[in-house]
């Protein structure tokens, strides 16, 4: 998560970490607060950040002054692993339901039988869905209390929503026809989805490990994005946890050995219509007025790019190709031009 003071925060098995774009703090405790740091995270309407706690209970972190809500008066019991705000700005958490609202908890029992797998989401109606051992429980935003949907009573594993807003959940078949009224769809996608800035969707599921990334509805409904990035291309583990992007652009992958940053890239392709890529050494030299001229080690060309356009601006012998010279200060560009 990224709080509007610039710092992004994250959870891991050794506490919450936070991020000020050089160097990592680790947070294991906080003053006044008893038990460790768990894994619920959530920043609020109003900017503060949520804090689960492994031991039970929640805090809401406002700059040096952290406040504890312990368990009771309407806050589940048990460890808390999932923190959702609500479209109302609501603070949702699981393991049974718990909301925080108007500065008082109120709580939603699930029974017993059906123990919760701390997996909260809500959809674009509002309906708010809870993944149980005994199916999934929803409360839609009319309702007063959470109620099974009777088309699926088997053992849920995961409850996330698609960039449209609509219900997904992951069950032990992995993947299924969709049941008549269900509000959403049975897929094998582990870790939810997350649509970037650029309208690309990310998501991870059990057949192919690492991150994917779909740019069309037809690689989201296929599940198999047109892009795959895995441990073979540098990701730093197989099993994709959480995305996230910053103000910046920066996309964070989260996996089960470590974090990695996907930044926008600052280069820029070229086009040399006329030859392949990567196979004709090229001269360069920057213009007076920025713009970069390219000569081909092979021929007797020159080509200008600048505006966005490349084109020829001279053919034939008045130009002869230099070479690259090596010295002790590094590498220099020797140029030689021929005027008849």
């Amino acid at each position: 998560m990224q709080t509007p003071d610039g710092y992004v925060w994250l959870m891991t098995e050794a506490g919450l970490a936070r991020f000020d774009g050089v160097h990592f703090t680790r947070f294991t405790r906080f003053r006044n607060v008893p038990g460790a740091i768990g894994s619920g995270l959530c920043v609020a309407s109003d900017g503060t950040l949520w804090v689960g706690l492994e031991e039970r209970g929640v805090v809401n972190l406002r700059g040096e002054s952290p406040a504890y809500y312990a368990p009771g008066n309407g806050l589940v019991t048990g460890s808390v692993r999932t923190i959702l705000r609500a479209r109302d700005g609501a603070i949702w958490v699981a393991n049974g339901a718990s909301r925080f609202q108007n500065g008082r908890w109120q709580g939603w029992p699930i029974p017993e039988v059906a123990a919760s797998r701390d997996t909260i989401a809500e959809d674009r109606n509002g309906t708010i869905a809870i993944a149980t051992t005994e199916g999934l429980y929803l409360k839609r935003a009319a309702d007063r209390e959470f109620s099974r949907d009777p088309a699926l009573s088997a053992s849920i594993f995961r409850v996330s929503t698609d960039p449209d807003g609509s219900l997904w959940v992951m069950g032990p078949s992995n993947f299924g026809p969709v049941p008549e009224g269900v509000p959403g769809k049975e897929h094998s996608a582990n870790f939810g989805f997350f649509k970037d800035r650029t309208e690309g969707v990310w998501f991870s599921n059990s057949f192919d490990r690492g991150a994917h990334l779909a740019r069309s509805p037809r690689e989201l409904l296929a599940m198999s994005g047109a892009e795959h990035l895995g441990v073979e291309e540098g990701l730093s583990g197989y099993l994709v946890r959480t995305y996230f992007e910053d103000v910046e652009g920066n996309i964070w992958i989260g996996t089960n050995n470590g974090l990695d940053r996907l930044s926008p890239s600052s280069f820029q392709a070229v086009p040399l219509p006329q030859f392949q890529a990567g196979t004709v050494k090229m001269m360069l030299l920057v213009a007076r007025d920025g713009s970069l001229l390219m000569a081909p080690l092979v021929g007797n060309t020159l080509y200008k790019n600048g505006l966005g356009k490349t084109q020829l601006v001279s053919v034939g012998s008045p130009w002869i190709a230099g070479s690259l010279i090596r010295s002790t200060g590094g590498l220099f560009l020797q140029r030689r031009l021929h005027a008849e």
